[in-house]
């Protein structure tokens, strides 16, 4: 896909959020980044990433997101309430690899400040991004993929009527072991050409 440049004005609406682009010569969103990946909640959940200052953060917006964006089509969003759309409360996204180990579709995932946490944010924003690849975007196979022990992604993932899979260990992520989950009416993972020692590490 060509550069791609982000749109001001580009949304995505639920009944009570909207998605938008993030700006990587944006202060805020700088700053939201930093704060978003060094909450005790995200580094229970995911670890420590190394984004601690708003240049880093600049960089991450401007290389990893800006580059799903041109290989894909789609990449993660700022999540905000409808009517307060100054400062973002957290992402959503659509992440994909290109690797042999990479599934066939991507990954949803989220991320909210705590304050978010507990209001179905992030379920709405998730279920939004979903419904807005599939009709947009063509996209047919998304999967969800969170660790054992992140139980408020699971749930997330359950609320958003996807089907739990099983636990495998993904070579994608280096052979860790993650709740894998589809979305309803996908089938099983051997039908979607997930195939064990290409996709998941067989002991």
């Amino acid at each position: 896909m060509p550069d791609f440049t982000p749109d001001p004005a580009f949304r995505i609406e639920t009944p009570r959020l909207v998605l938008g682009h993030l700006f990587a010569d944006n202060p805020v969103h700088q700053q939201f980044i930093v704060d978003l990946y060094n909450t005790p909640e995200f580094h229970a959940a995911e670890g420590k990433t190394g984004i601690d200052t708003p240049e880093i953060a600049q960089k991450y917006i401007n290389g990893r997101i800006k580059t799903l964006f041109e290989k894909f089509g789609y990449s993660h969003y700022a999540v905000y309430v409808k009517g307060d759309e100054e400062k973002p409360i957290g992402t959503v996204g659509l992440t994909s690899g290109d690797e042999e180990a990479s599934f066939p579709g991507p990954d949803v995932g989220f991320v909210f400040l705590p304050e978010a946490m507990g209001k179905g944010y992030a379920t709405e924003a998730a279920s939004g991004l979903v419904a807005y690849a599939q009709k947009e975007l063509g996209v047919k196979l998304i999967f969800g993929m969170t660790g054992e022990h992140n139980t408020r992604s699971q749930k997330v993932m359950e609320r958003m009527g996807m089907e739990f899979r099983g636990k495998k260990k993904l070579k994608m992520f280096g052979g860790q072991e993650s709740m894998v989950y589809v979305l309803k009416g996908m089938g099983e993972l051997e039908e979607l050409g997930i195939i064990n020692g290409q996709h998941i590490v067989v002991d």
